[in-house]
């Protein structure tokens, strides 16, 4: 299969389409021009060029070929490449439908993602507002732009969870390139794919509004065009590696912590590069991309700076709650343990947990440190065979590549011999590694920010069966327990199972209602939204004074106006102006009174024996 230039196609599209995601939310905020119809003339006009484009160029026959290429190499490809292929595609597929099916009903979709992008469009701006939840604001959007085009356009949320599943095939082709340049057969390159869709993490966000599946592409993508640049000095790849640093730190803060290595060797290869040749040419492409990337962050940054004259967040309490408070090296090793032990689970979790408890006894260190853990929240470890995309562990995937980093060790030690490109993965990956325990405090749902580590991984893994030529069947063993996992997981999946199950599932099914399955974590709100989400008219202005999961009130109102306004904000987003409109109505998730008063009006409690949430008017 001629993959190198299909993946490579593949993956400048995506970015390209991600970059054009961003310059057209942008214009269109700046010029209050954010809803349905400016989103569908904007996406029509990019469309009406790319046709022209391809047509003038004659694009659409050479992608005809291509095809018929690809069809004629798979029909005379081997037994086991078909095979291996139609599982990839199979997985991917039925990933898909999981996120069609389901309503975005993770607790930080309901709270944030999917919230934020409701306040954007009816205030016609993704500028900063007030609000009670601050990660409305500093928290990077790229992924909710995405989502927030592709839901104006249809006017629901129906491919919401999508979006991940879209970049997820983007990793997949990223580590098929990277994989291609280091000479690997058809059959490494699909065994990377499956390595990669049966983490049990990536599979189970993969079907979600977060984020860290599109942050690991943007990730791999500037580790790719960085090994691009070495190798062929191309001065086009030094624009896609600027676009990829620049999407990657509008997507998430971590991409900062796991980007620095890649930076850091990427600053050093090209001033030796420069006093090298005596060539401008590094320098002067370098600080092209350097350009690119800022330039795509400057209206976030500015954003956040007006708040609290901090370009990367608006809250300093807030920047705090996620750093270590604290750090030597025992604190490092506490840390990093703590982390590994997300991830040792069924069938090791209670002997791994006993040990990592007995260390910090034996070195008289409070495994509950609140300098250490976020919130001050008590160490717990892997959770037994839960299938909940925060808390799932990556068990057999972290045994196989430590065995892997244990093999590498013995090898060069005993014959002195690996690759140099192999060796810079290790080296990125430790050194992520090490700043991500330095830099952040343990959370019991860590295991979704070590996403991007895991995707790196397996193409570590494979490079390492390939460099070393370790049996096929080892690679049979590793790639059934992996498959057997992806069964149990995408069957069972906590929120969105194909399958209820008492034991590993909520009590939703694709088969419910739809909107009961927003609630899927919290089935008792259902009854008490549905109704408060009834009373709501169009063409109002909403006064909100809630602590999380608003999306649900508002999810039908992509097409029809509707204005959130976040009312009495004690943070310092109050010192944004905002409209000074009339409230229609005021609906509390954490006030239960007979009556608020706000603007010298009273508006009076509809629904005082509620439990949860009360709405007044």
């Amino acid at each position: 299969m001629n993959d190198k230039s299909l993946s490579l196609s593949f993956i400048k599209a995506l970015l390209l389409f991600s970059v054009t995601v961003f310059g057209i939310t942008e214009f269109l905020s700046l010029i209050g021009f954010l809803d349905h119809i400016g989103v569908i003339l904007s996406w029509s006009f990019v469309n009406l060029v790319l046709f022209f484009l391809s047509y003038k160029k004659g694009l659409y026959k050479n992608i005809l070929s291509k095809i018929k290429s690809q069809i004629e190499i798979f029909k005379t490809s081997k037994q086991s490449f078909k095979i291996l292929l139609c599982i990839t595609i199979l997985i991917i597929i039925g990933l898909f439908f999981q996120g069609f099916v389901y309503p975005p009903n993770n607790w930080d979709s309901l709270t944030y993602h999917m919230s934020r992008i409701m306040y954007w469009i009816g205030n016609g701006s993704v500028d900063h507002f007030q609000t009670h939840i601050l990660r409305h604001l500093y928290q990077p959007p790229f992924a909710e732009y995405v989502i927030l085009n592709l839901n104006l356009a249809n006017g629901n949320d129906y491919f919401s969870n999508n979006v991940q599943g879209v970049y997820l095939i983007g990793c997949l082709f990223v580590a098929i390139a990277i994989l291609k340049e280091v000479g690997v057969s058809e059959n490494y390159k699909l065994f990377v794919c499956l390595l990669i869709l049966n983490t049990p993490s990536v599979l189970l966000q993969a079907t979600t509004t977060k984020n860290d599946i599109v942050v690991a592409f943007f990730i791999l993508t500037t580790i790719h065009f960085f090994r691009k640049i070495i190798q062929s000095n191309q001065p086009l790849d030094f624009i896609f590696l600027g676009l990829s640093i620049g999407l990657g730190m509008l997507t998430k803060s971590t991409f900062y912590v796991f980007t620095a290595p890649i930076i850091l060797i990427l600053g050093i290869s090209f001033l030796y590069k420069n006093v090298k040749t005596k060539s401008y040419f590094w320098l002067t492409h370098s600080i092209i991309a350097i350009v690119i990337a800022l330039s795509i962050n400057t209206t976030h940054f500015y954003r956040n700076y007006k708040v609290d004259q901090d370009i990367l967040n608006i809250d300093k309490n807030e920047a705090k709650g996620y750093s270590n408070e604290s750090m030597s090296v025992s604190f490092f090793t506490s840390n990093c343990i703590k982390n590994i032990g997300l991830h040792l689970g069924y069938p090791f979790q209670d002997v791994f947990d006993k040990g990592i408890r007995k260390w910090h006894e034996k070195n008289n260190i409070d495994i509950n440190n609140p300098k250490l853990n976020y919130l001050g929240i008590p160490y717990e470890g892997a959770r037994k065979l839960t299938t909940h995309e925060d808390y799932v562990p990556n068990t057999f995937q972290f045994l196989f590549i430590f065995c892997a980093f244990l093999f590498t060790i013995y090898q060069m030690v005993r014959y002195r011999k690996i690759s140099l490109f192999l060796l810079s993965l290790w080296g990125i990956l430790i050194l992520q590694i090490i700043l991500f325990v330095l830099f952040l405090k343990w959370q019991p749902w860590h295991t979704r920010l070590h996403i991007p580590l895991f995707i790196e991984s397996c193409i570590i893994l494979v490079l390492t069966f390939k460099e070393y030529k370790i049996r096929r069947l080892t690679g049979i063993i590793v790639l059934t327990i992996c498959l057997t996992g992806f069964i149990f997981y995408f069957v069972y999946n906590n929120l969105r199972p194909l399958i209820k199950h008492s034991k590993y599932t909520k009590d939703v099914s694709f088969y419910e209602n739809r909107y009961r399955n927003y609630f899927s974590n919290q089935l008792n709100l259902h009854g008490e939204y549905k109704k408060i989400k009834e009373s709501i008219i169009d063409n109002t202005t909403i006064g909100l004074f809630m602590s999380d999961w608003e999306y649900p009130l508002f999810k039908d109102f992509y097409y029809d106006h509707i204005k959130l306004k976040a009312i009495n904000v004690l943070n310092n987003t109050n010192r944004i102006k905002q409209d000074e409109l009339p409230i229609d109505q005021i609906i509390s998730n954490t006030i239960n009174q007979p009556f608020i008063e706000y603007q010298g009006k009273k508006y009076y409690n509809q629904n005082f024996n509620n439990l949860y949430i009360w709405s007044y008017k």
